[in-house]
């Protein structure tokens, strides 16, 4: 935002962008007027987490063309840091969130599908997001 010189903004994200928009609105709420979260949850379990490292690291063919797509030429650079971010996670039990919900001040949109077969307990962990964040929505 500061490079944009943008002193406020509304952030969007979905996955582990959305978990980076809650955190920034958490850690520095002057930058953030609103939030949209989608397909985000408070924790994966962490044998779901290891397994998904896993399942990079066989460096299938058609996931080497999505990264390499998605993150130009040093893509191995960015999944390699993204894994480690994930077994990180793994050791913390899976929770993203060191802080409660409770503590976002601006409003926040989450959304997600019923049927994201990815985000482990998915409806119920929107719902209790929704419950802890105190304008939000959710759908």
């Amino acid at each position: 935002m500061d490079h944009l010189s943008v002193a406020q903004g509304i952030v969007m994200g979905t996955s582990g962008s959305a978990v980076a928009a809650l955190l920034m609105a958490q850690h520095a709420p002057h930058r953030v007027r609103a939030v949209i979260a989608d397909s985000c949850v408070m924790r994966q379990p962490p044998e779901v987490l290891r397994a998904e490292v896993a399942g990079r690291r066989r460096r299938r063919p058609e996931a080497v063309a999505f990264w390499r797509h998605a993150h130009g030429d040093d893509w191995e650079q960015v999944v390699e840091a993204d894994s480690d971010l994930l077994l990180r996670l793994a050791q913390r039990d899976g929770r993203w969130f060191e802080h409660s919900l409770s503590e976002v001040g601006c409003p926040v949109l989450l959304t997600g599908s019923l049927q994201d077969s990815i985000l482990h307990n998915g409806a119920a962990q929107m719902l209790d997001m929704a419950t802890q964040i105190p304008e939000s929505n959710w759908c």
